[in-house]
């Protein structure tokens, strides 16, 4: 749940609704003899109760009768000058999910099932450029070896079209970097890597795969405009003059 605090304040909160702590935020101690009061939508309070040595208070659940005007809205703590609050339900805070893959993995049914984690160093590259993958092969249970387990790894460009296919076999720690060079007249766009295990000449197992962009662009550049002294341009002028070229790199 969200926590609001003024600059000042000396409380913080947490709440399950019934169980109120006051927390110190300049010593991490306890605030005892804090005046917790559940404000409700009209402003008033419905509920109050004071915080023991822990710094805990406990309020009522709040009863079918603290409905409407009284529906609480926000816990408040005072002591002294300080003061904190905690609204029951805001959303002023919440991230929505909607646009973010949050579907997860799911998880293997069998601890020895294979996975393979790809990924690039940086993700997009200008045609006729290097583009470095690296992979991570493991089992569910994150045991066993996989050394000398066969792998191929294939790369399709922004068409469809495979463009590289390299075979490999795992060493000991099953960390593995290949690389592909893309044409200077390559087609831009996203380009695909998938990871296969080699189970025969005619069985493949989709292990994982990645993708990263071929693309057009100019990297980011500083301009900068340097102004020299006359006393360091002639300092400069006198070690040019009397240094042999080889010992000024």
């Amino acid at each position: 749940m969200t926590t609001h605090v003024t600059p000042d304040v000396m409380a913080a909160l947490q709440t399950t609704l019934r169980d109120v702590f006051a927390q110190s935020l300049r010593s991490g101690e306890p605030v005892a003899d804090a005046r917790v009061q559940m404000i409700g939508r009209n402003g008033l309070p419905v509920q109050a109760a004071a915080t023991d040595a822990s710094g805990r208070a406990q309020l009522p659940k709040p009863g079918r009768e603290l409905n409407r005007e009284r529906e609480p809205m926000m816990v408040l703590v005072e002591k002294d000058d300080d003061f904190s609050f905690l609204p029951l339900s805001s959303n002023g805070r919440q991230l929505d999910y909607s646009r973010f893959d949050t579907g997860g993995v799911e998880n293997a049914q069998s601890p020895q099932a294979l996975s393979t984690y790809l990924f690039t160093d940086r993700g997009i590259y200008r045609p006729g450029e290097t583009t470095h993958l690296g992979l991570i092969t493991r089992t569910a249970d994150w045991t066993g070896t996989l050394s000398g387990l066969p792998l191929e790894v294939e790369i399709t460009n922004s068409r469809g079209t495979l463009v590289n296919r390299t075979s490999l076999k795992l060493s000991a720690t099953a960390l593995e970097e290949i690389t592909y060079t893309s044409q200077p007249a390559s087609p831009t766009g996203t380009y695909q890597a998938t990871a296969f295990l080699v189970k025969d000449q005619r069985r493949r197992e989709l292990l994982g795969s990645t993708s990263f962009k071929v693309q057009e662009f100019e990297p980011d550049r500083m301009k900068v405009q340097l102004t020299l002294s006359d006393q360091v341009m002639s300092y400069i002028a006198s070690v040019s003059s009397t240094t042999p070229p080889g010992e000024l790199m």
